[in-house]
């Protein structure tokens, strides 16, 4: 017996949301989670970054990357990334993978410097 158990568009942006605010293993530490340092994103490391073109294109390539690891029912659609003082806010378009007519939702991250 299969059974195909589909997530919820509430699950899905939740479980976006903290693959991308989690910080994954870098070179330079181990990660935020114990035992499983690997997951998560490296959007963390942009927290400092000068706001240039080069910062919006490192956040498309962070995101997309967590998004093929960790979510991949989701298909990355766009990422706006905006600096306001110490808090960088990336704000990332996403539908259904496979899906070119599916719904396109927003999920808003925010990491404080």
């Amino acid at each position: 017996m299969c059974v195909n158990v589909r997530a919820s568009p509430e699950q899905v942006r939740s479980k976006l949301i903290q693959a991308l605010a989690t910080e994954s293993e870098p070179p330079q530490t181990a990660g935020e989670l114990l035992r499983r340092i690997a997951f998560g994103s490296a959007l963390h490391l942009l927290r400092y970054q000068r706001n240039e073109a080069v910062l919006n294109l490192l956040a498309r390539v962070y995101v997309l990357d967590a998004l093929k690891r960790w979510v991949p029912e989701v298909e990355l659609v766009a990422v706006s990334v905006v600096r306001g003082g110490d808090e960088l806010r990336l704000t990332v378009r996403y539908r259904e993978a496979g899906q070119p007519s599916a719904t396109v939702d927003d999920a808003t991250v925010c990491m404080a410097g």
